[in-house]
């Protein structure tokens, strides 16, 4: 089917329910999240730690960037490393509900300040994570040994663990408890940014920028030189922070930049030699998702250098990072991933032995081009509008806008795709 699917176990792929319900859901609730942004308007820039602001990027972080990371990896790991995640089923369905309302309880009470939805909140999302990671790291142990990308995974969710522990000392701290101090809400954002939002797109990345881009593979060392040095500068900046030692500090956060800064590079370079040279909205969103990182890297250094600029540099690289980057690759996976594990269903259903010549629609049939782009335009309006709201905050509201217009737009053609293929075996029965 797919030039990069050697070497795949993909009689061991889970039903497809199991990672479908959270690929399918994620758009609309990153909609929510951008509809949220623009209720807050210009103070999600000028008070971007004020409780409205936090409670929108809890919303897209939770209920898309991890809810999509959740599916995908329930995926993965018995594909990619032939590993077994335990009680999948069950796991999918517990996690996928709390992961579901949990961000809509927990932004709740981040905007109101009300203490109780705060705390109610971070209980379901602790135990959606908790569970999560518990069955994926599970699922890591049992995998084949050796495979960088199964390592990755292992690191993220470990990352995952981290920035849920000192995300819930700052959700309790935030609801008025009692909780040692600490700079517990730069931590959790750091472990959440750097280690689960950023070592597992570079993991993931390895298997599916070859696979559905045709490009060469990642060398050895463009795979594990930066994995290693990002996670050693998370771990020696957090540590290096909680004991007061900033120059120490600054130096690892540079490594993880640079770190970073190496994988968009080494990305890019491997998409200009692509073996199919047709351009398609996938490769288009992940050199977005590439360019936007090296963006947010540079605002960031901005930030950290001239902390006096103001808090435009900051949000232009959190928004960067987050939306450009992050939801970029992700929407990009999307347009591929859910097509193919429809047609992998079907293929399943239609073709149960040799011989059988029921027709199983092609990936484009599902998702068609001129669908994908059209949505991949609107994505990448959002991202430029939410970028200049840090030089002109009033473009807040807009750009929320028009990123809830995008995500769900987003939603329903991946809800299109899956009628298509239910209309395809309906036929065909």
């Amino acid at each position: 089917m797919l030039a990069g699917m050697a070497g795949l176990a993909l009689d061991r792929a889970p039903p497809l329910g199991v990672p479908l319900r959270f690929l399918l859901t994620a758009p609309f609730l990153a909609a929510a999240a951008g509809l949220a942004l623009a209720a807050v308007g210009p103070a999600a820039v000028t008070a971007r730690l004020a409780g409205p602001a936090v409670a929108a990027a809890h919303l897209y972080t939770l209920g898309f960037v991890t809810m999509v990371m959740c599916g995908a990896l329930l995926q993965l790991l018995p594909v990619v490393g032939g590993g077994t995640v335990p009680a999948q089923r069950a796991v999918a369905a517990i996690v996928h509900a709390l992961l579901a309302v949990s961000p809509l309880v927990l932004g709740a009470g981040l905007a109101t300040g009300a203490g109780a939805a705060t705390a109610a909140g971070a209980a379901l999302a602790a135990a959606a994570l908790a569970l999560f990671c518990a069955a994926g790291l599970a699922g890591v142990r049992s995998c084949a040994r050796g495979q960088d990308t199964v390592r990755a995974i292992g690191a993220a969710l470990m990352a995952l663990a981290v920035a849920l522990a000192v995300g819930l000392l700052a959700a309790l701290g935030r609801a008025g408890w009692a909780v040692p101090a600490g700079s517990w809400g730069t931590l959790h954002q750091a472990w959440v940014l750097l280690g689960w939002v950023g070592v597992l797109v570079m993991g993931v990345a390895w298997q599916v920028v070859p696979m559905f881009q045709m490009t060469p593979p990642y060398p050895p060392a463009a795979r594990r030189v930066p994995l290693a040095a990002l996670l050693a500068g998370l771990v020696g900046w957090s540590v290096a922070r909680t004991a007061g030692s900033a120059p120490v500090a600054a130096a690892a956060l540079a490594a993880a930049a640079l770190a970073l800064a190496a994988f968009a590079l080494a990305t890019l370079a491997l998409q200009a030699r692509r073996r199919r040279r047709l351009r398609d909205a996938t490769l288009d969103a992940w050199r977005i998702a590439m360019l936007a990182l090296l963006a947010a890297l540079a605002c960031g250094l901005v930030a950290v250098a001239r902390p006096g600029a103001g808090p435009g540099w900051a949000w232009a690289a959190g928004t960067l990072y987050l939306v450009g980057f992050a939801g970029s690759a992700i929407t990009g996976m999307l347009y591929k991933i859910v097509p193919f594990l429809l047609w992998l269903h079907m293929h399943r259903r239609l073709h149960p032995r040799p011989g059988a010549t029921a027709r199983v629609p092609h990936l484009r049939e599902l998702l068609p081009e001129a669908r994908a782009r059209r949505q991949l335009r609107l994505h990448a309006l959002a991202v430029a509008l939410l970028a200049l709201a840090g030089a002109w905050p009033a473009l807040a509201r807009p750009a929320g806008l028009v990123a809830a217009v995008a995500w769900t737009l987003l939603g329903v053609e991946l809800a299109r795709a899956a009628l298509a293929a239910r209309r395809a075996l309906a036929a065909a029965a």
